[in-house]
């Protein structure tokens, strides 16, 4: 005996009063719902382009820079073995080049082009 999985007559077979189905010979046809009327949004898309303008000049080449005065500026500590930058800071080199490099980055968050 094959069992027909698509078969949900069993979601009609329901009494008065209990939670299921109906089928459309016990409740007839069910209205159909009239479409809402959506409020136009021009507005806000002029505005929000409007927001959005391209940034300065200098601020691709400051955002690069930042980045690669970072990377330089870890390299020359562990070439100098400590020397350079500043010897005085010693490890402390390595944060400030990771920091100047991340402001860079953080830059890149906010490019638009």
């Amino acid at each position: 005996m094959a069992v027909d999985r698509w078969n949900f007559s069993f979601l009609q077979d329901t009494k008065a009063g209990s939670i299921g189905f109906q089928s459309n010979s016990q409740g007839g046809s069910v209205p159909e719902s009239k479409p809402r009327k959506r409020p136009a949004r021009q507005a806000q898309q002029t505005s929000a382009a409007q927001q959005y303008k391209p940034n300065p000049v200098w601020y691709k080449p400051v955002m690069f820079g930042l980045m690669i005065i970072g990377l330089i500026w870890i390299i020359t500590f562990y070439i100098t073995e400590g020397r350079f930058p500043v010897q005085e800071w010693a490890s402390w080199n390595i944060v400030a080049g990771f920091g100047i490099a991340i402001v860079g980055f953080l830059m890149t968050t906010r490019w638009r082009a």
